[in-house]
């Protein structure tokens, strides 16, 4: 008589390949931790300026769930017409150019917008914020602001590290 052969099926395959799954998602042996996400190093704030407009971002980086702070300031000597309806849009582009997120709210009082007609010293400040999708994939983001009639200004920003409620590996 012949030597009894264990044949993979499919369920012992899939047996294994779960109890490797903690190894390989956190790089450790813990098998209580089913998911996790490496932590994210953080970036430092960033501005850049494009003619009388610039983009201030509080952090270079953030976590999938977090948020990003954007300033937009246009300096005089200027003008631009920003209707009320929208002075400022913020959208945000993966690497692919698909918009993945899009804020251009109202102006509400004390918000500056319309014909606008700075001189030199005088500012106008608008303040935006991008609530980053927990389910938005890691890797690096522009965000891409329009005051106006004026010409955009970009900044990039790395999304990464665990979503709400996943533990960092």
């Amino acid at each position: 008589m012949g030597t009894a052969r264990r044949i993979a099926t499919p369920a012992r395959l899939l047996t294994g390949v779960a109890a490797l799954c903690p190894l390989v998602a956190c790089g450790g042996s813990d098998s209580t931790t089913t998911a996790c996400a490496p932590a994210l190093s953080p970036a430092p704030a960033a501005s850049a300026t494009t003619g009388a407009v610039s983009l201030a971002l509080d952090r270079g980086s953030a976590p999938r769930g977090g948020r990003v702070q954007a300033t937009v300031t246009a300096a005089g000597p200027t003008h631009l017409a920003a209707p009320c309806a929208a002075p400022v849009a913020l959208v945000v582009v993966d690497h692919s150019g698909l918009h993945v997120f899009t804020e251009a709210p109202a102006a509400t009082t004390g918000v500056p917008c319309g014909d606008l007609i700075l001189a030199a010293g005088q500012m106008a400040t608008w303040r935006l914020t991008w609530e980053v999708d927990s389910t938005l994939p890691a890797g690096t983001y522009t965000v891409d602001v329009v005051a106006g009639d004026a010409a955009d200004v970009s900044l990039p920003v790395v999304i990464g590290g665990p979503a709400p409620g996943l533990p960092s590996c």
